[in-house]
């Protein structure tokens, strides 16, 4: 008798992402419900899925996936009429398959909700189901949903066979290197000098960096996620947590492909669910408030995923109400989370700019600030946009906020898009040493004092016939300016140019960047440090942060 057990983390694979499937079609066919196209797609996904189910002996999911088939059956061939009615006991079946399998992964029984289960056989049969049951899981759905990839960790990735290939090559050469290494540690006076000895070590060091470097490199492409892999469950949660609170989304996702490691990716789900459901619950009005508004009835929600040199901008959109700022200081108030001075100050601030100044921006951060009266097991403990944050700050990112009142908010996420190793400039500045991320360099150069004009808010360089500001580094370390010519690095984010002036260029290094840890979290302009190959450390530049730090753009004396 042949031992299934071995096939079983296949199966699990297999069964996620066709339920993953079943989930996105059933969301399309609740838009489009005569679609014969997405029928079809279905029984054949339902099908598949009760074979494998079958085949493993899982009769339970099989059963319950086989009476799913014969409702889509039907449909197709005209004996069936799908409703508005039937999608809440589809989404429950979809929910029972997903417990099973969670159950097969864990104790190898494919148990689930025998409710689910009888409400979908009856529909198949004809019958009508229980619509008290109906009614009360369909409040609960979304709230227990708490996180689309609870309980699931990537545990198996796609890597391209070339990819694989190149890898065992770089092995085979890392072999024949440390054969050379091994065959020069033996080697006595009689097979030449040390000079000769010492220069052959030298070429297999050299061998040995490109080698590592590589192998390095390589294995962080075989680590890439692409974010599909969390961004497709998030349509249907957000459908579940719109009718939990009563209201009408949509929710759209762009930039799918765009890749990241796999546990940056693991890690990226929860605070993205608490951005959508934030969006649902705190910026989209209900449906009378849109319409009374002039808005469409149904609100939107966008996930957009962007790529730019080695930083991923994740942005959370929604076409709402926008943020209060005003309200949010009323409520820190109200909270005693801010004294009356501040209040004083910030609204003062807030009548002569459109945004907010940095504390109360950062009220929003605080796990014990909301803006509900009342805790629903969706909202209001204040913990959503603080588990957003710290992830952001763990993954030495950035978080910004952009809104308007009246025509909703954006939540800006940039992340690295890997946290292996990182191509950096060693710079100096006086006896200290840091590290530019090479993503955020566009080349550097030599300016002479004439080229430098003075202004009353600071310098700029003249490069290429433009003004460029200057952020003057020994400023950040408190010393006295050198005089005379300048080496200045170029740098650029979010097309945003400064030139950064340096006392001196080291090297160009590849770097290990290790996040400050919470303690440190308060330091500006800086996203890490890292161990340097004579055991020195250097700070790497978070540039972002650095171009905000506007005193540093001062006169150079």
């Amino acid at each position: 008798m042949v031992d299934l057990s071995q096939y079983k983390s296949l199966f699990l694979e297999e069964a996620r992402g066709y339920l993953q499937e079943l989930n996105t079609l059933i969301l399309s066919l609740e838009k489009s419900m005569t679609d014969e196209n997405i029928l079809n797609r279905i029984m054949a996904v339902s099908h598949t899925f009760k074979g494998i189910s079958a085949t493993m002996g899982y009769n339970h999911l099989a059963q319950l996936a086989h009476s799913l088939e014969d409702i889509f059956d039907f449909a197709r061939k005209g004996q069936f009429k799908i409703t508005k009615e039937i999608f809440s006991p589809l989404f429950q079946a979809l929910d029972a398959l997903e417990e099973g399998v969670r159950n097969v992964n864990k104790n190898n029984q494919d148990q689930f909700d025998d409710e689910a289960a009888k409400n979908i056989a009856s529909i198949a049969k004809g019958k009508e189901i229980n619509s008290s049951s109906k009614n009360k899981k369909e409040i609960k759905t979304a709230p227990e949903q708490e996180s689309p990839q609870e309980g699931q960790s990537i545990a198996r990735i796609g890597v391209d066979v070339k990819l694989l290939d190149m890898l065992m090559n770089l092995v085979e050469e890392l072999t024949v290197e440390r054969l050379k290494i091994s065959h020069l540690s033996m080697a006595d006076g009689a097979e030449g000098s040390a000079g000769s000895l010492l220069n052959e070590l030298r070429v297999t060091s050299r061998r040995l960096d490109r080698i590592v470097s590589e192998l390095q490199y390589n294995v962080s492409r075989a680590r890439m996620v692409p974010l599909d892999y969390i961004f497709m469950r998030f349509p249907r949660m957000a459908r579940d947590t719109a009718k939990a609170l009563g209201k009408e989304v949509s929710l759209e996702v762009f930039g799918g492909s765009v890749e990241m490691d796999r546990s940056l990716v693991e890690m990226l789900s929860e605070p993205l669910v608490h951005l959508i459901k934030n969006a649902i619950d705190h910026g989209l009005e209900d449906a009378k408030q849109r319409i009374d508004l002039k808005k469409s009835k149904n609100g939107s929600i966008s996930i957009i995923a962007l790529q730019e040199r080695g930083i991923v901008r994740l942005i959370v959109r929604d076409d709402g109400k926008g943020i209060d700022w005003k309200n949010i200081a009323g409520v820190a108030a109200a909270k005693g989370l801010a004294t009356k001075t501040q209040i004083e100050e910030w609204t003062a601030f807030l009548n002569e700019k459109k945004h907010p100044p940095k504390e109360l921006g950062e009220m929003l951060y605080r796990p014990d600030f909301s803006t509900k009266s009342e805790v629903t097991e969706i909202s209001g403990r204040g913990v959503g946009l603080a588990v957003v944050k710290n992830f952001v700050d763990r993954a030495g990112g950035r978080m910004s906020i952009e809104t308007k009142l009246g025509a909703g908010t954006s939540f800006i996420l940039e992340i690295p898009s890997t946290i292996s190793a990182t191509d950096a400039l060693l710079v100096q500045v006086g006896e200290e040493l840091f590290a530019v991320p090479f993503s955020s360099i566009i080349r550097s150069v030599f300016v002479p004092a004439k080229d430098v004009k003075s202004f009353s808010d600071g310098d700029v360089a003249i490069v290429d016939g433009q003004e460029l500001p200057l952020l003057w580094m020994r400023k950040f370390f408190n010393l006295s300016p050198k005089a005379a010519n300048y080496k200045v690095v170029i740098v650029e984010q979010e097309s945003v140019k400064a030139g950064l002036v340096i006392d001196n260029i080291v090297s160009e290094q590849e770097v290990v960047v290790k996040p400050f840890s919470a303690a440190l979290k308060t330091v500006q302009g800086f996203s890490g440090a890292t161990v340097l190959g004579d055991g020195r450390v250097a700070l790497v530049v978070d540039v972002a942060g650095l171009l905000e730090q506007t005193a540093l753009f001062g006169r150079a004396v």
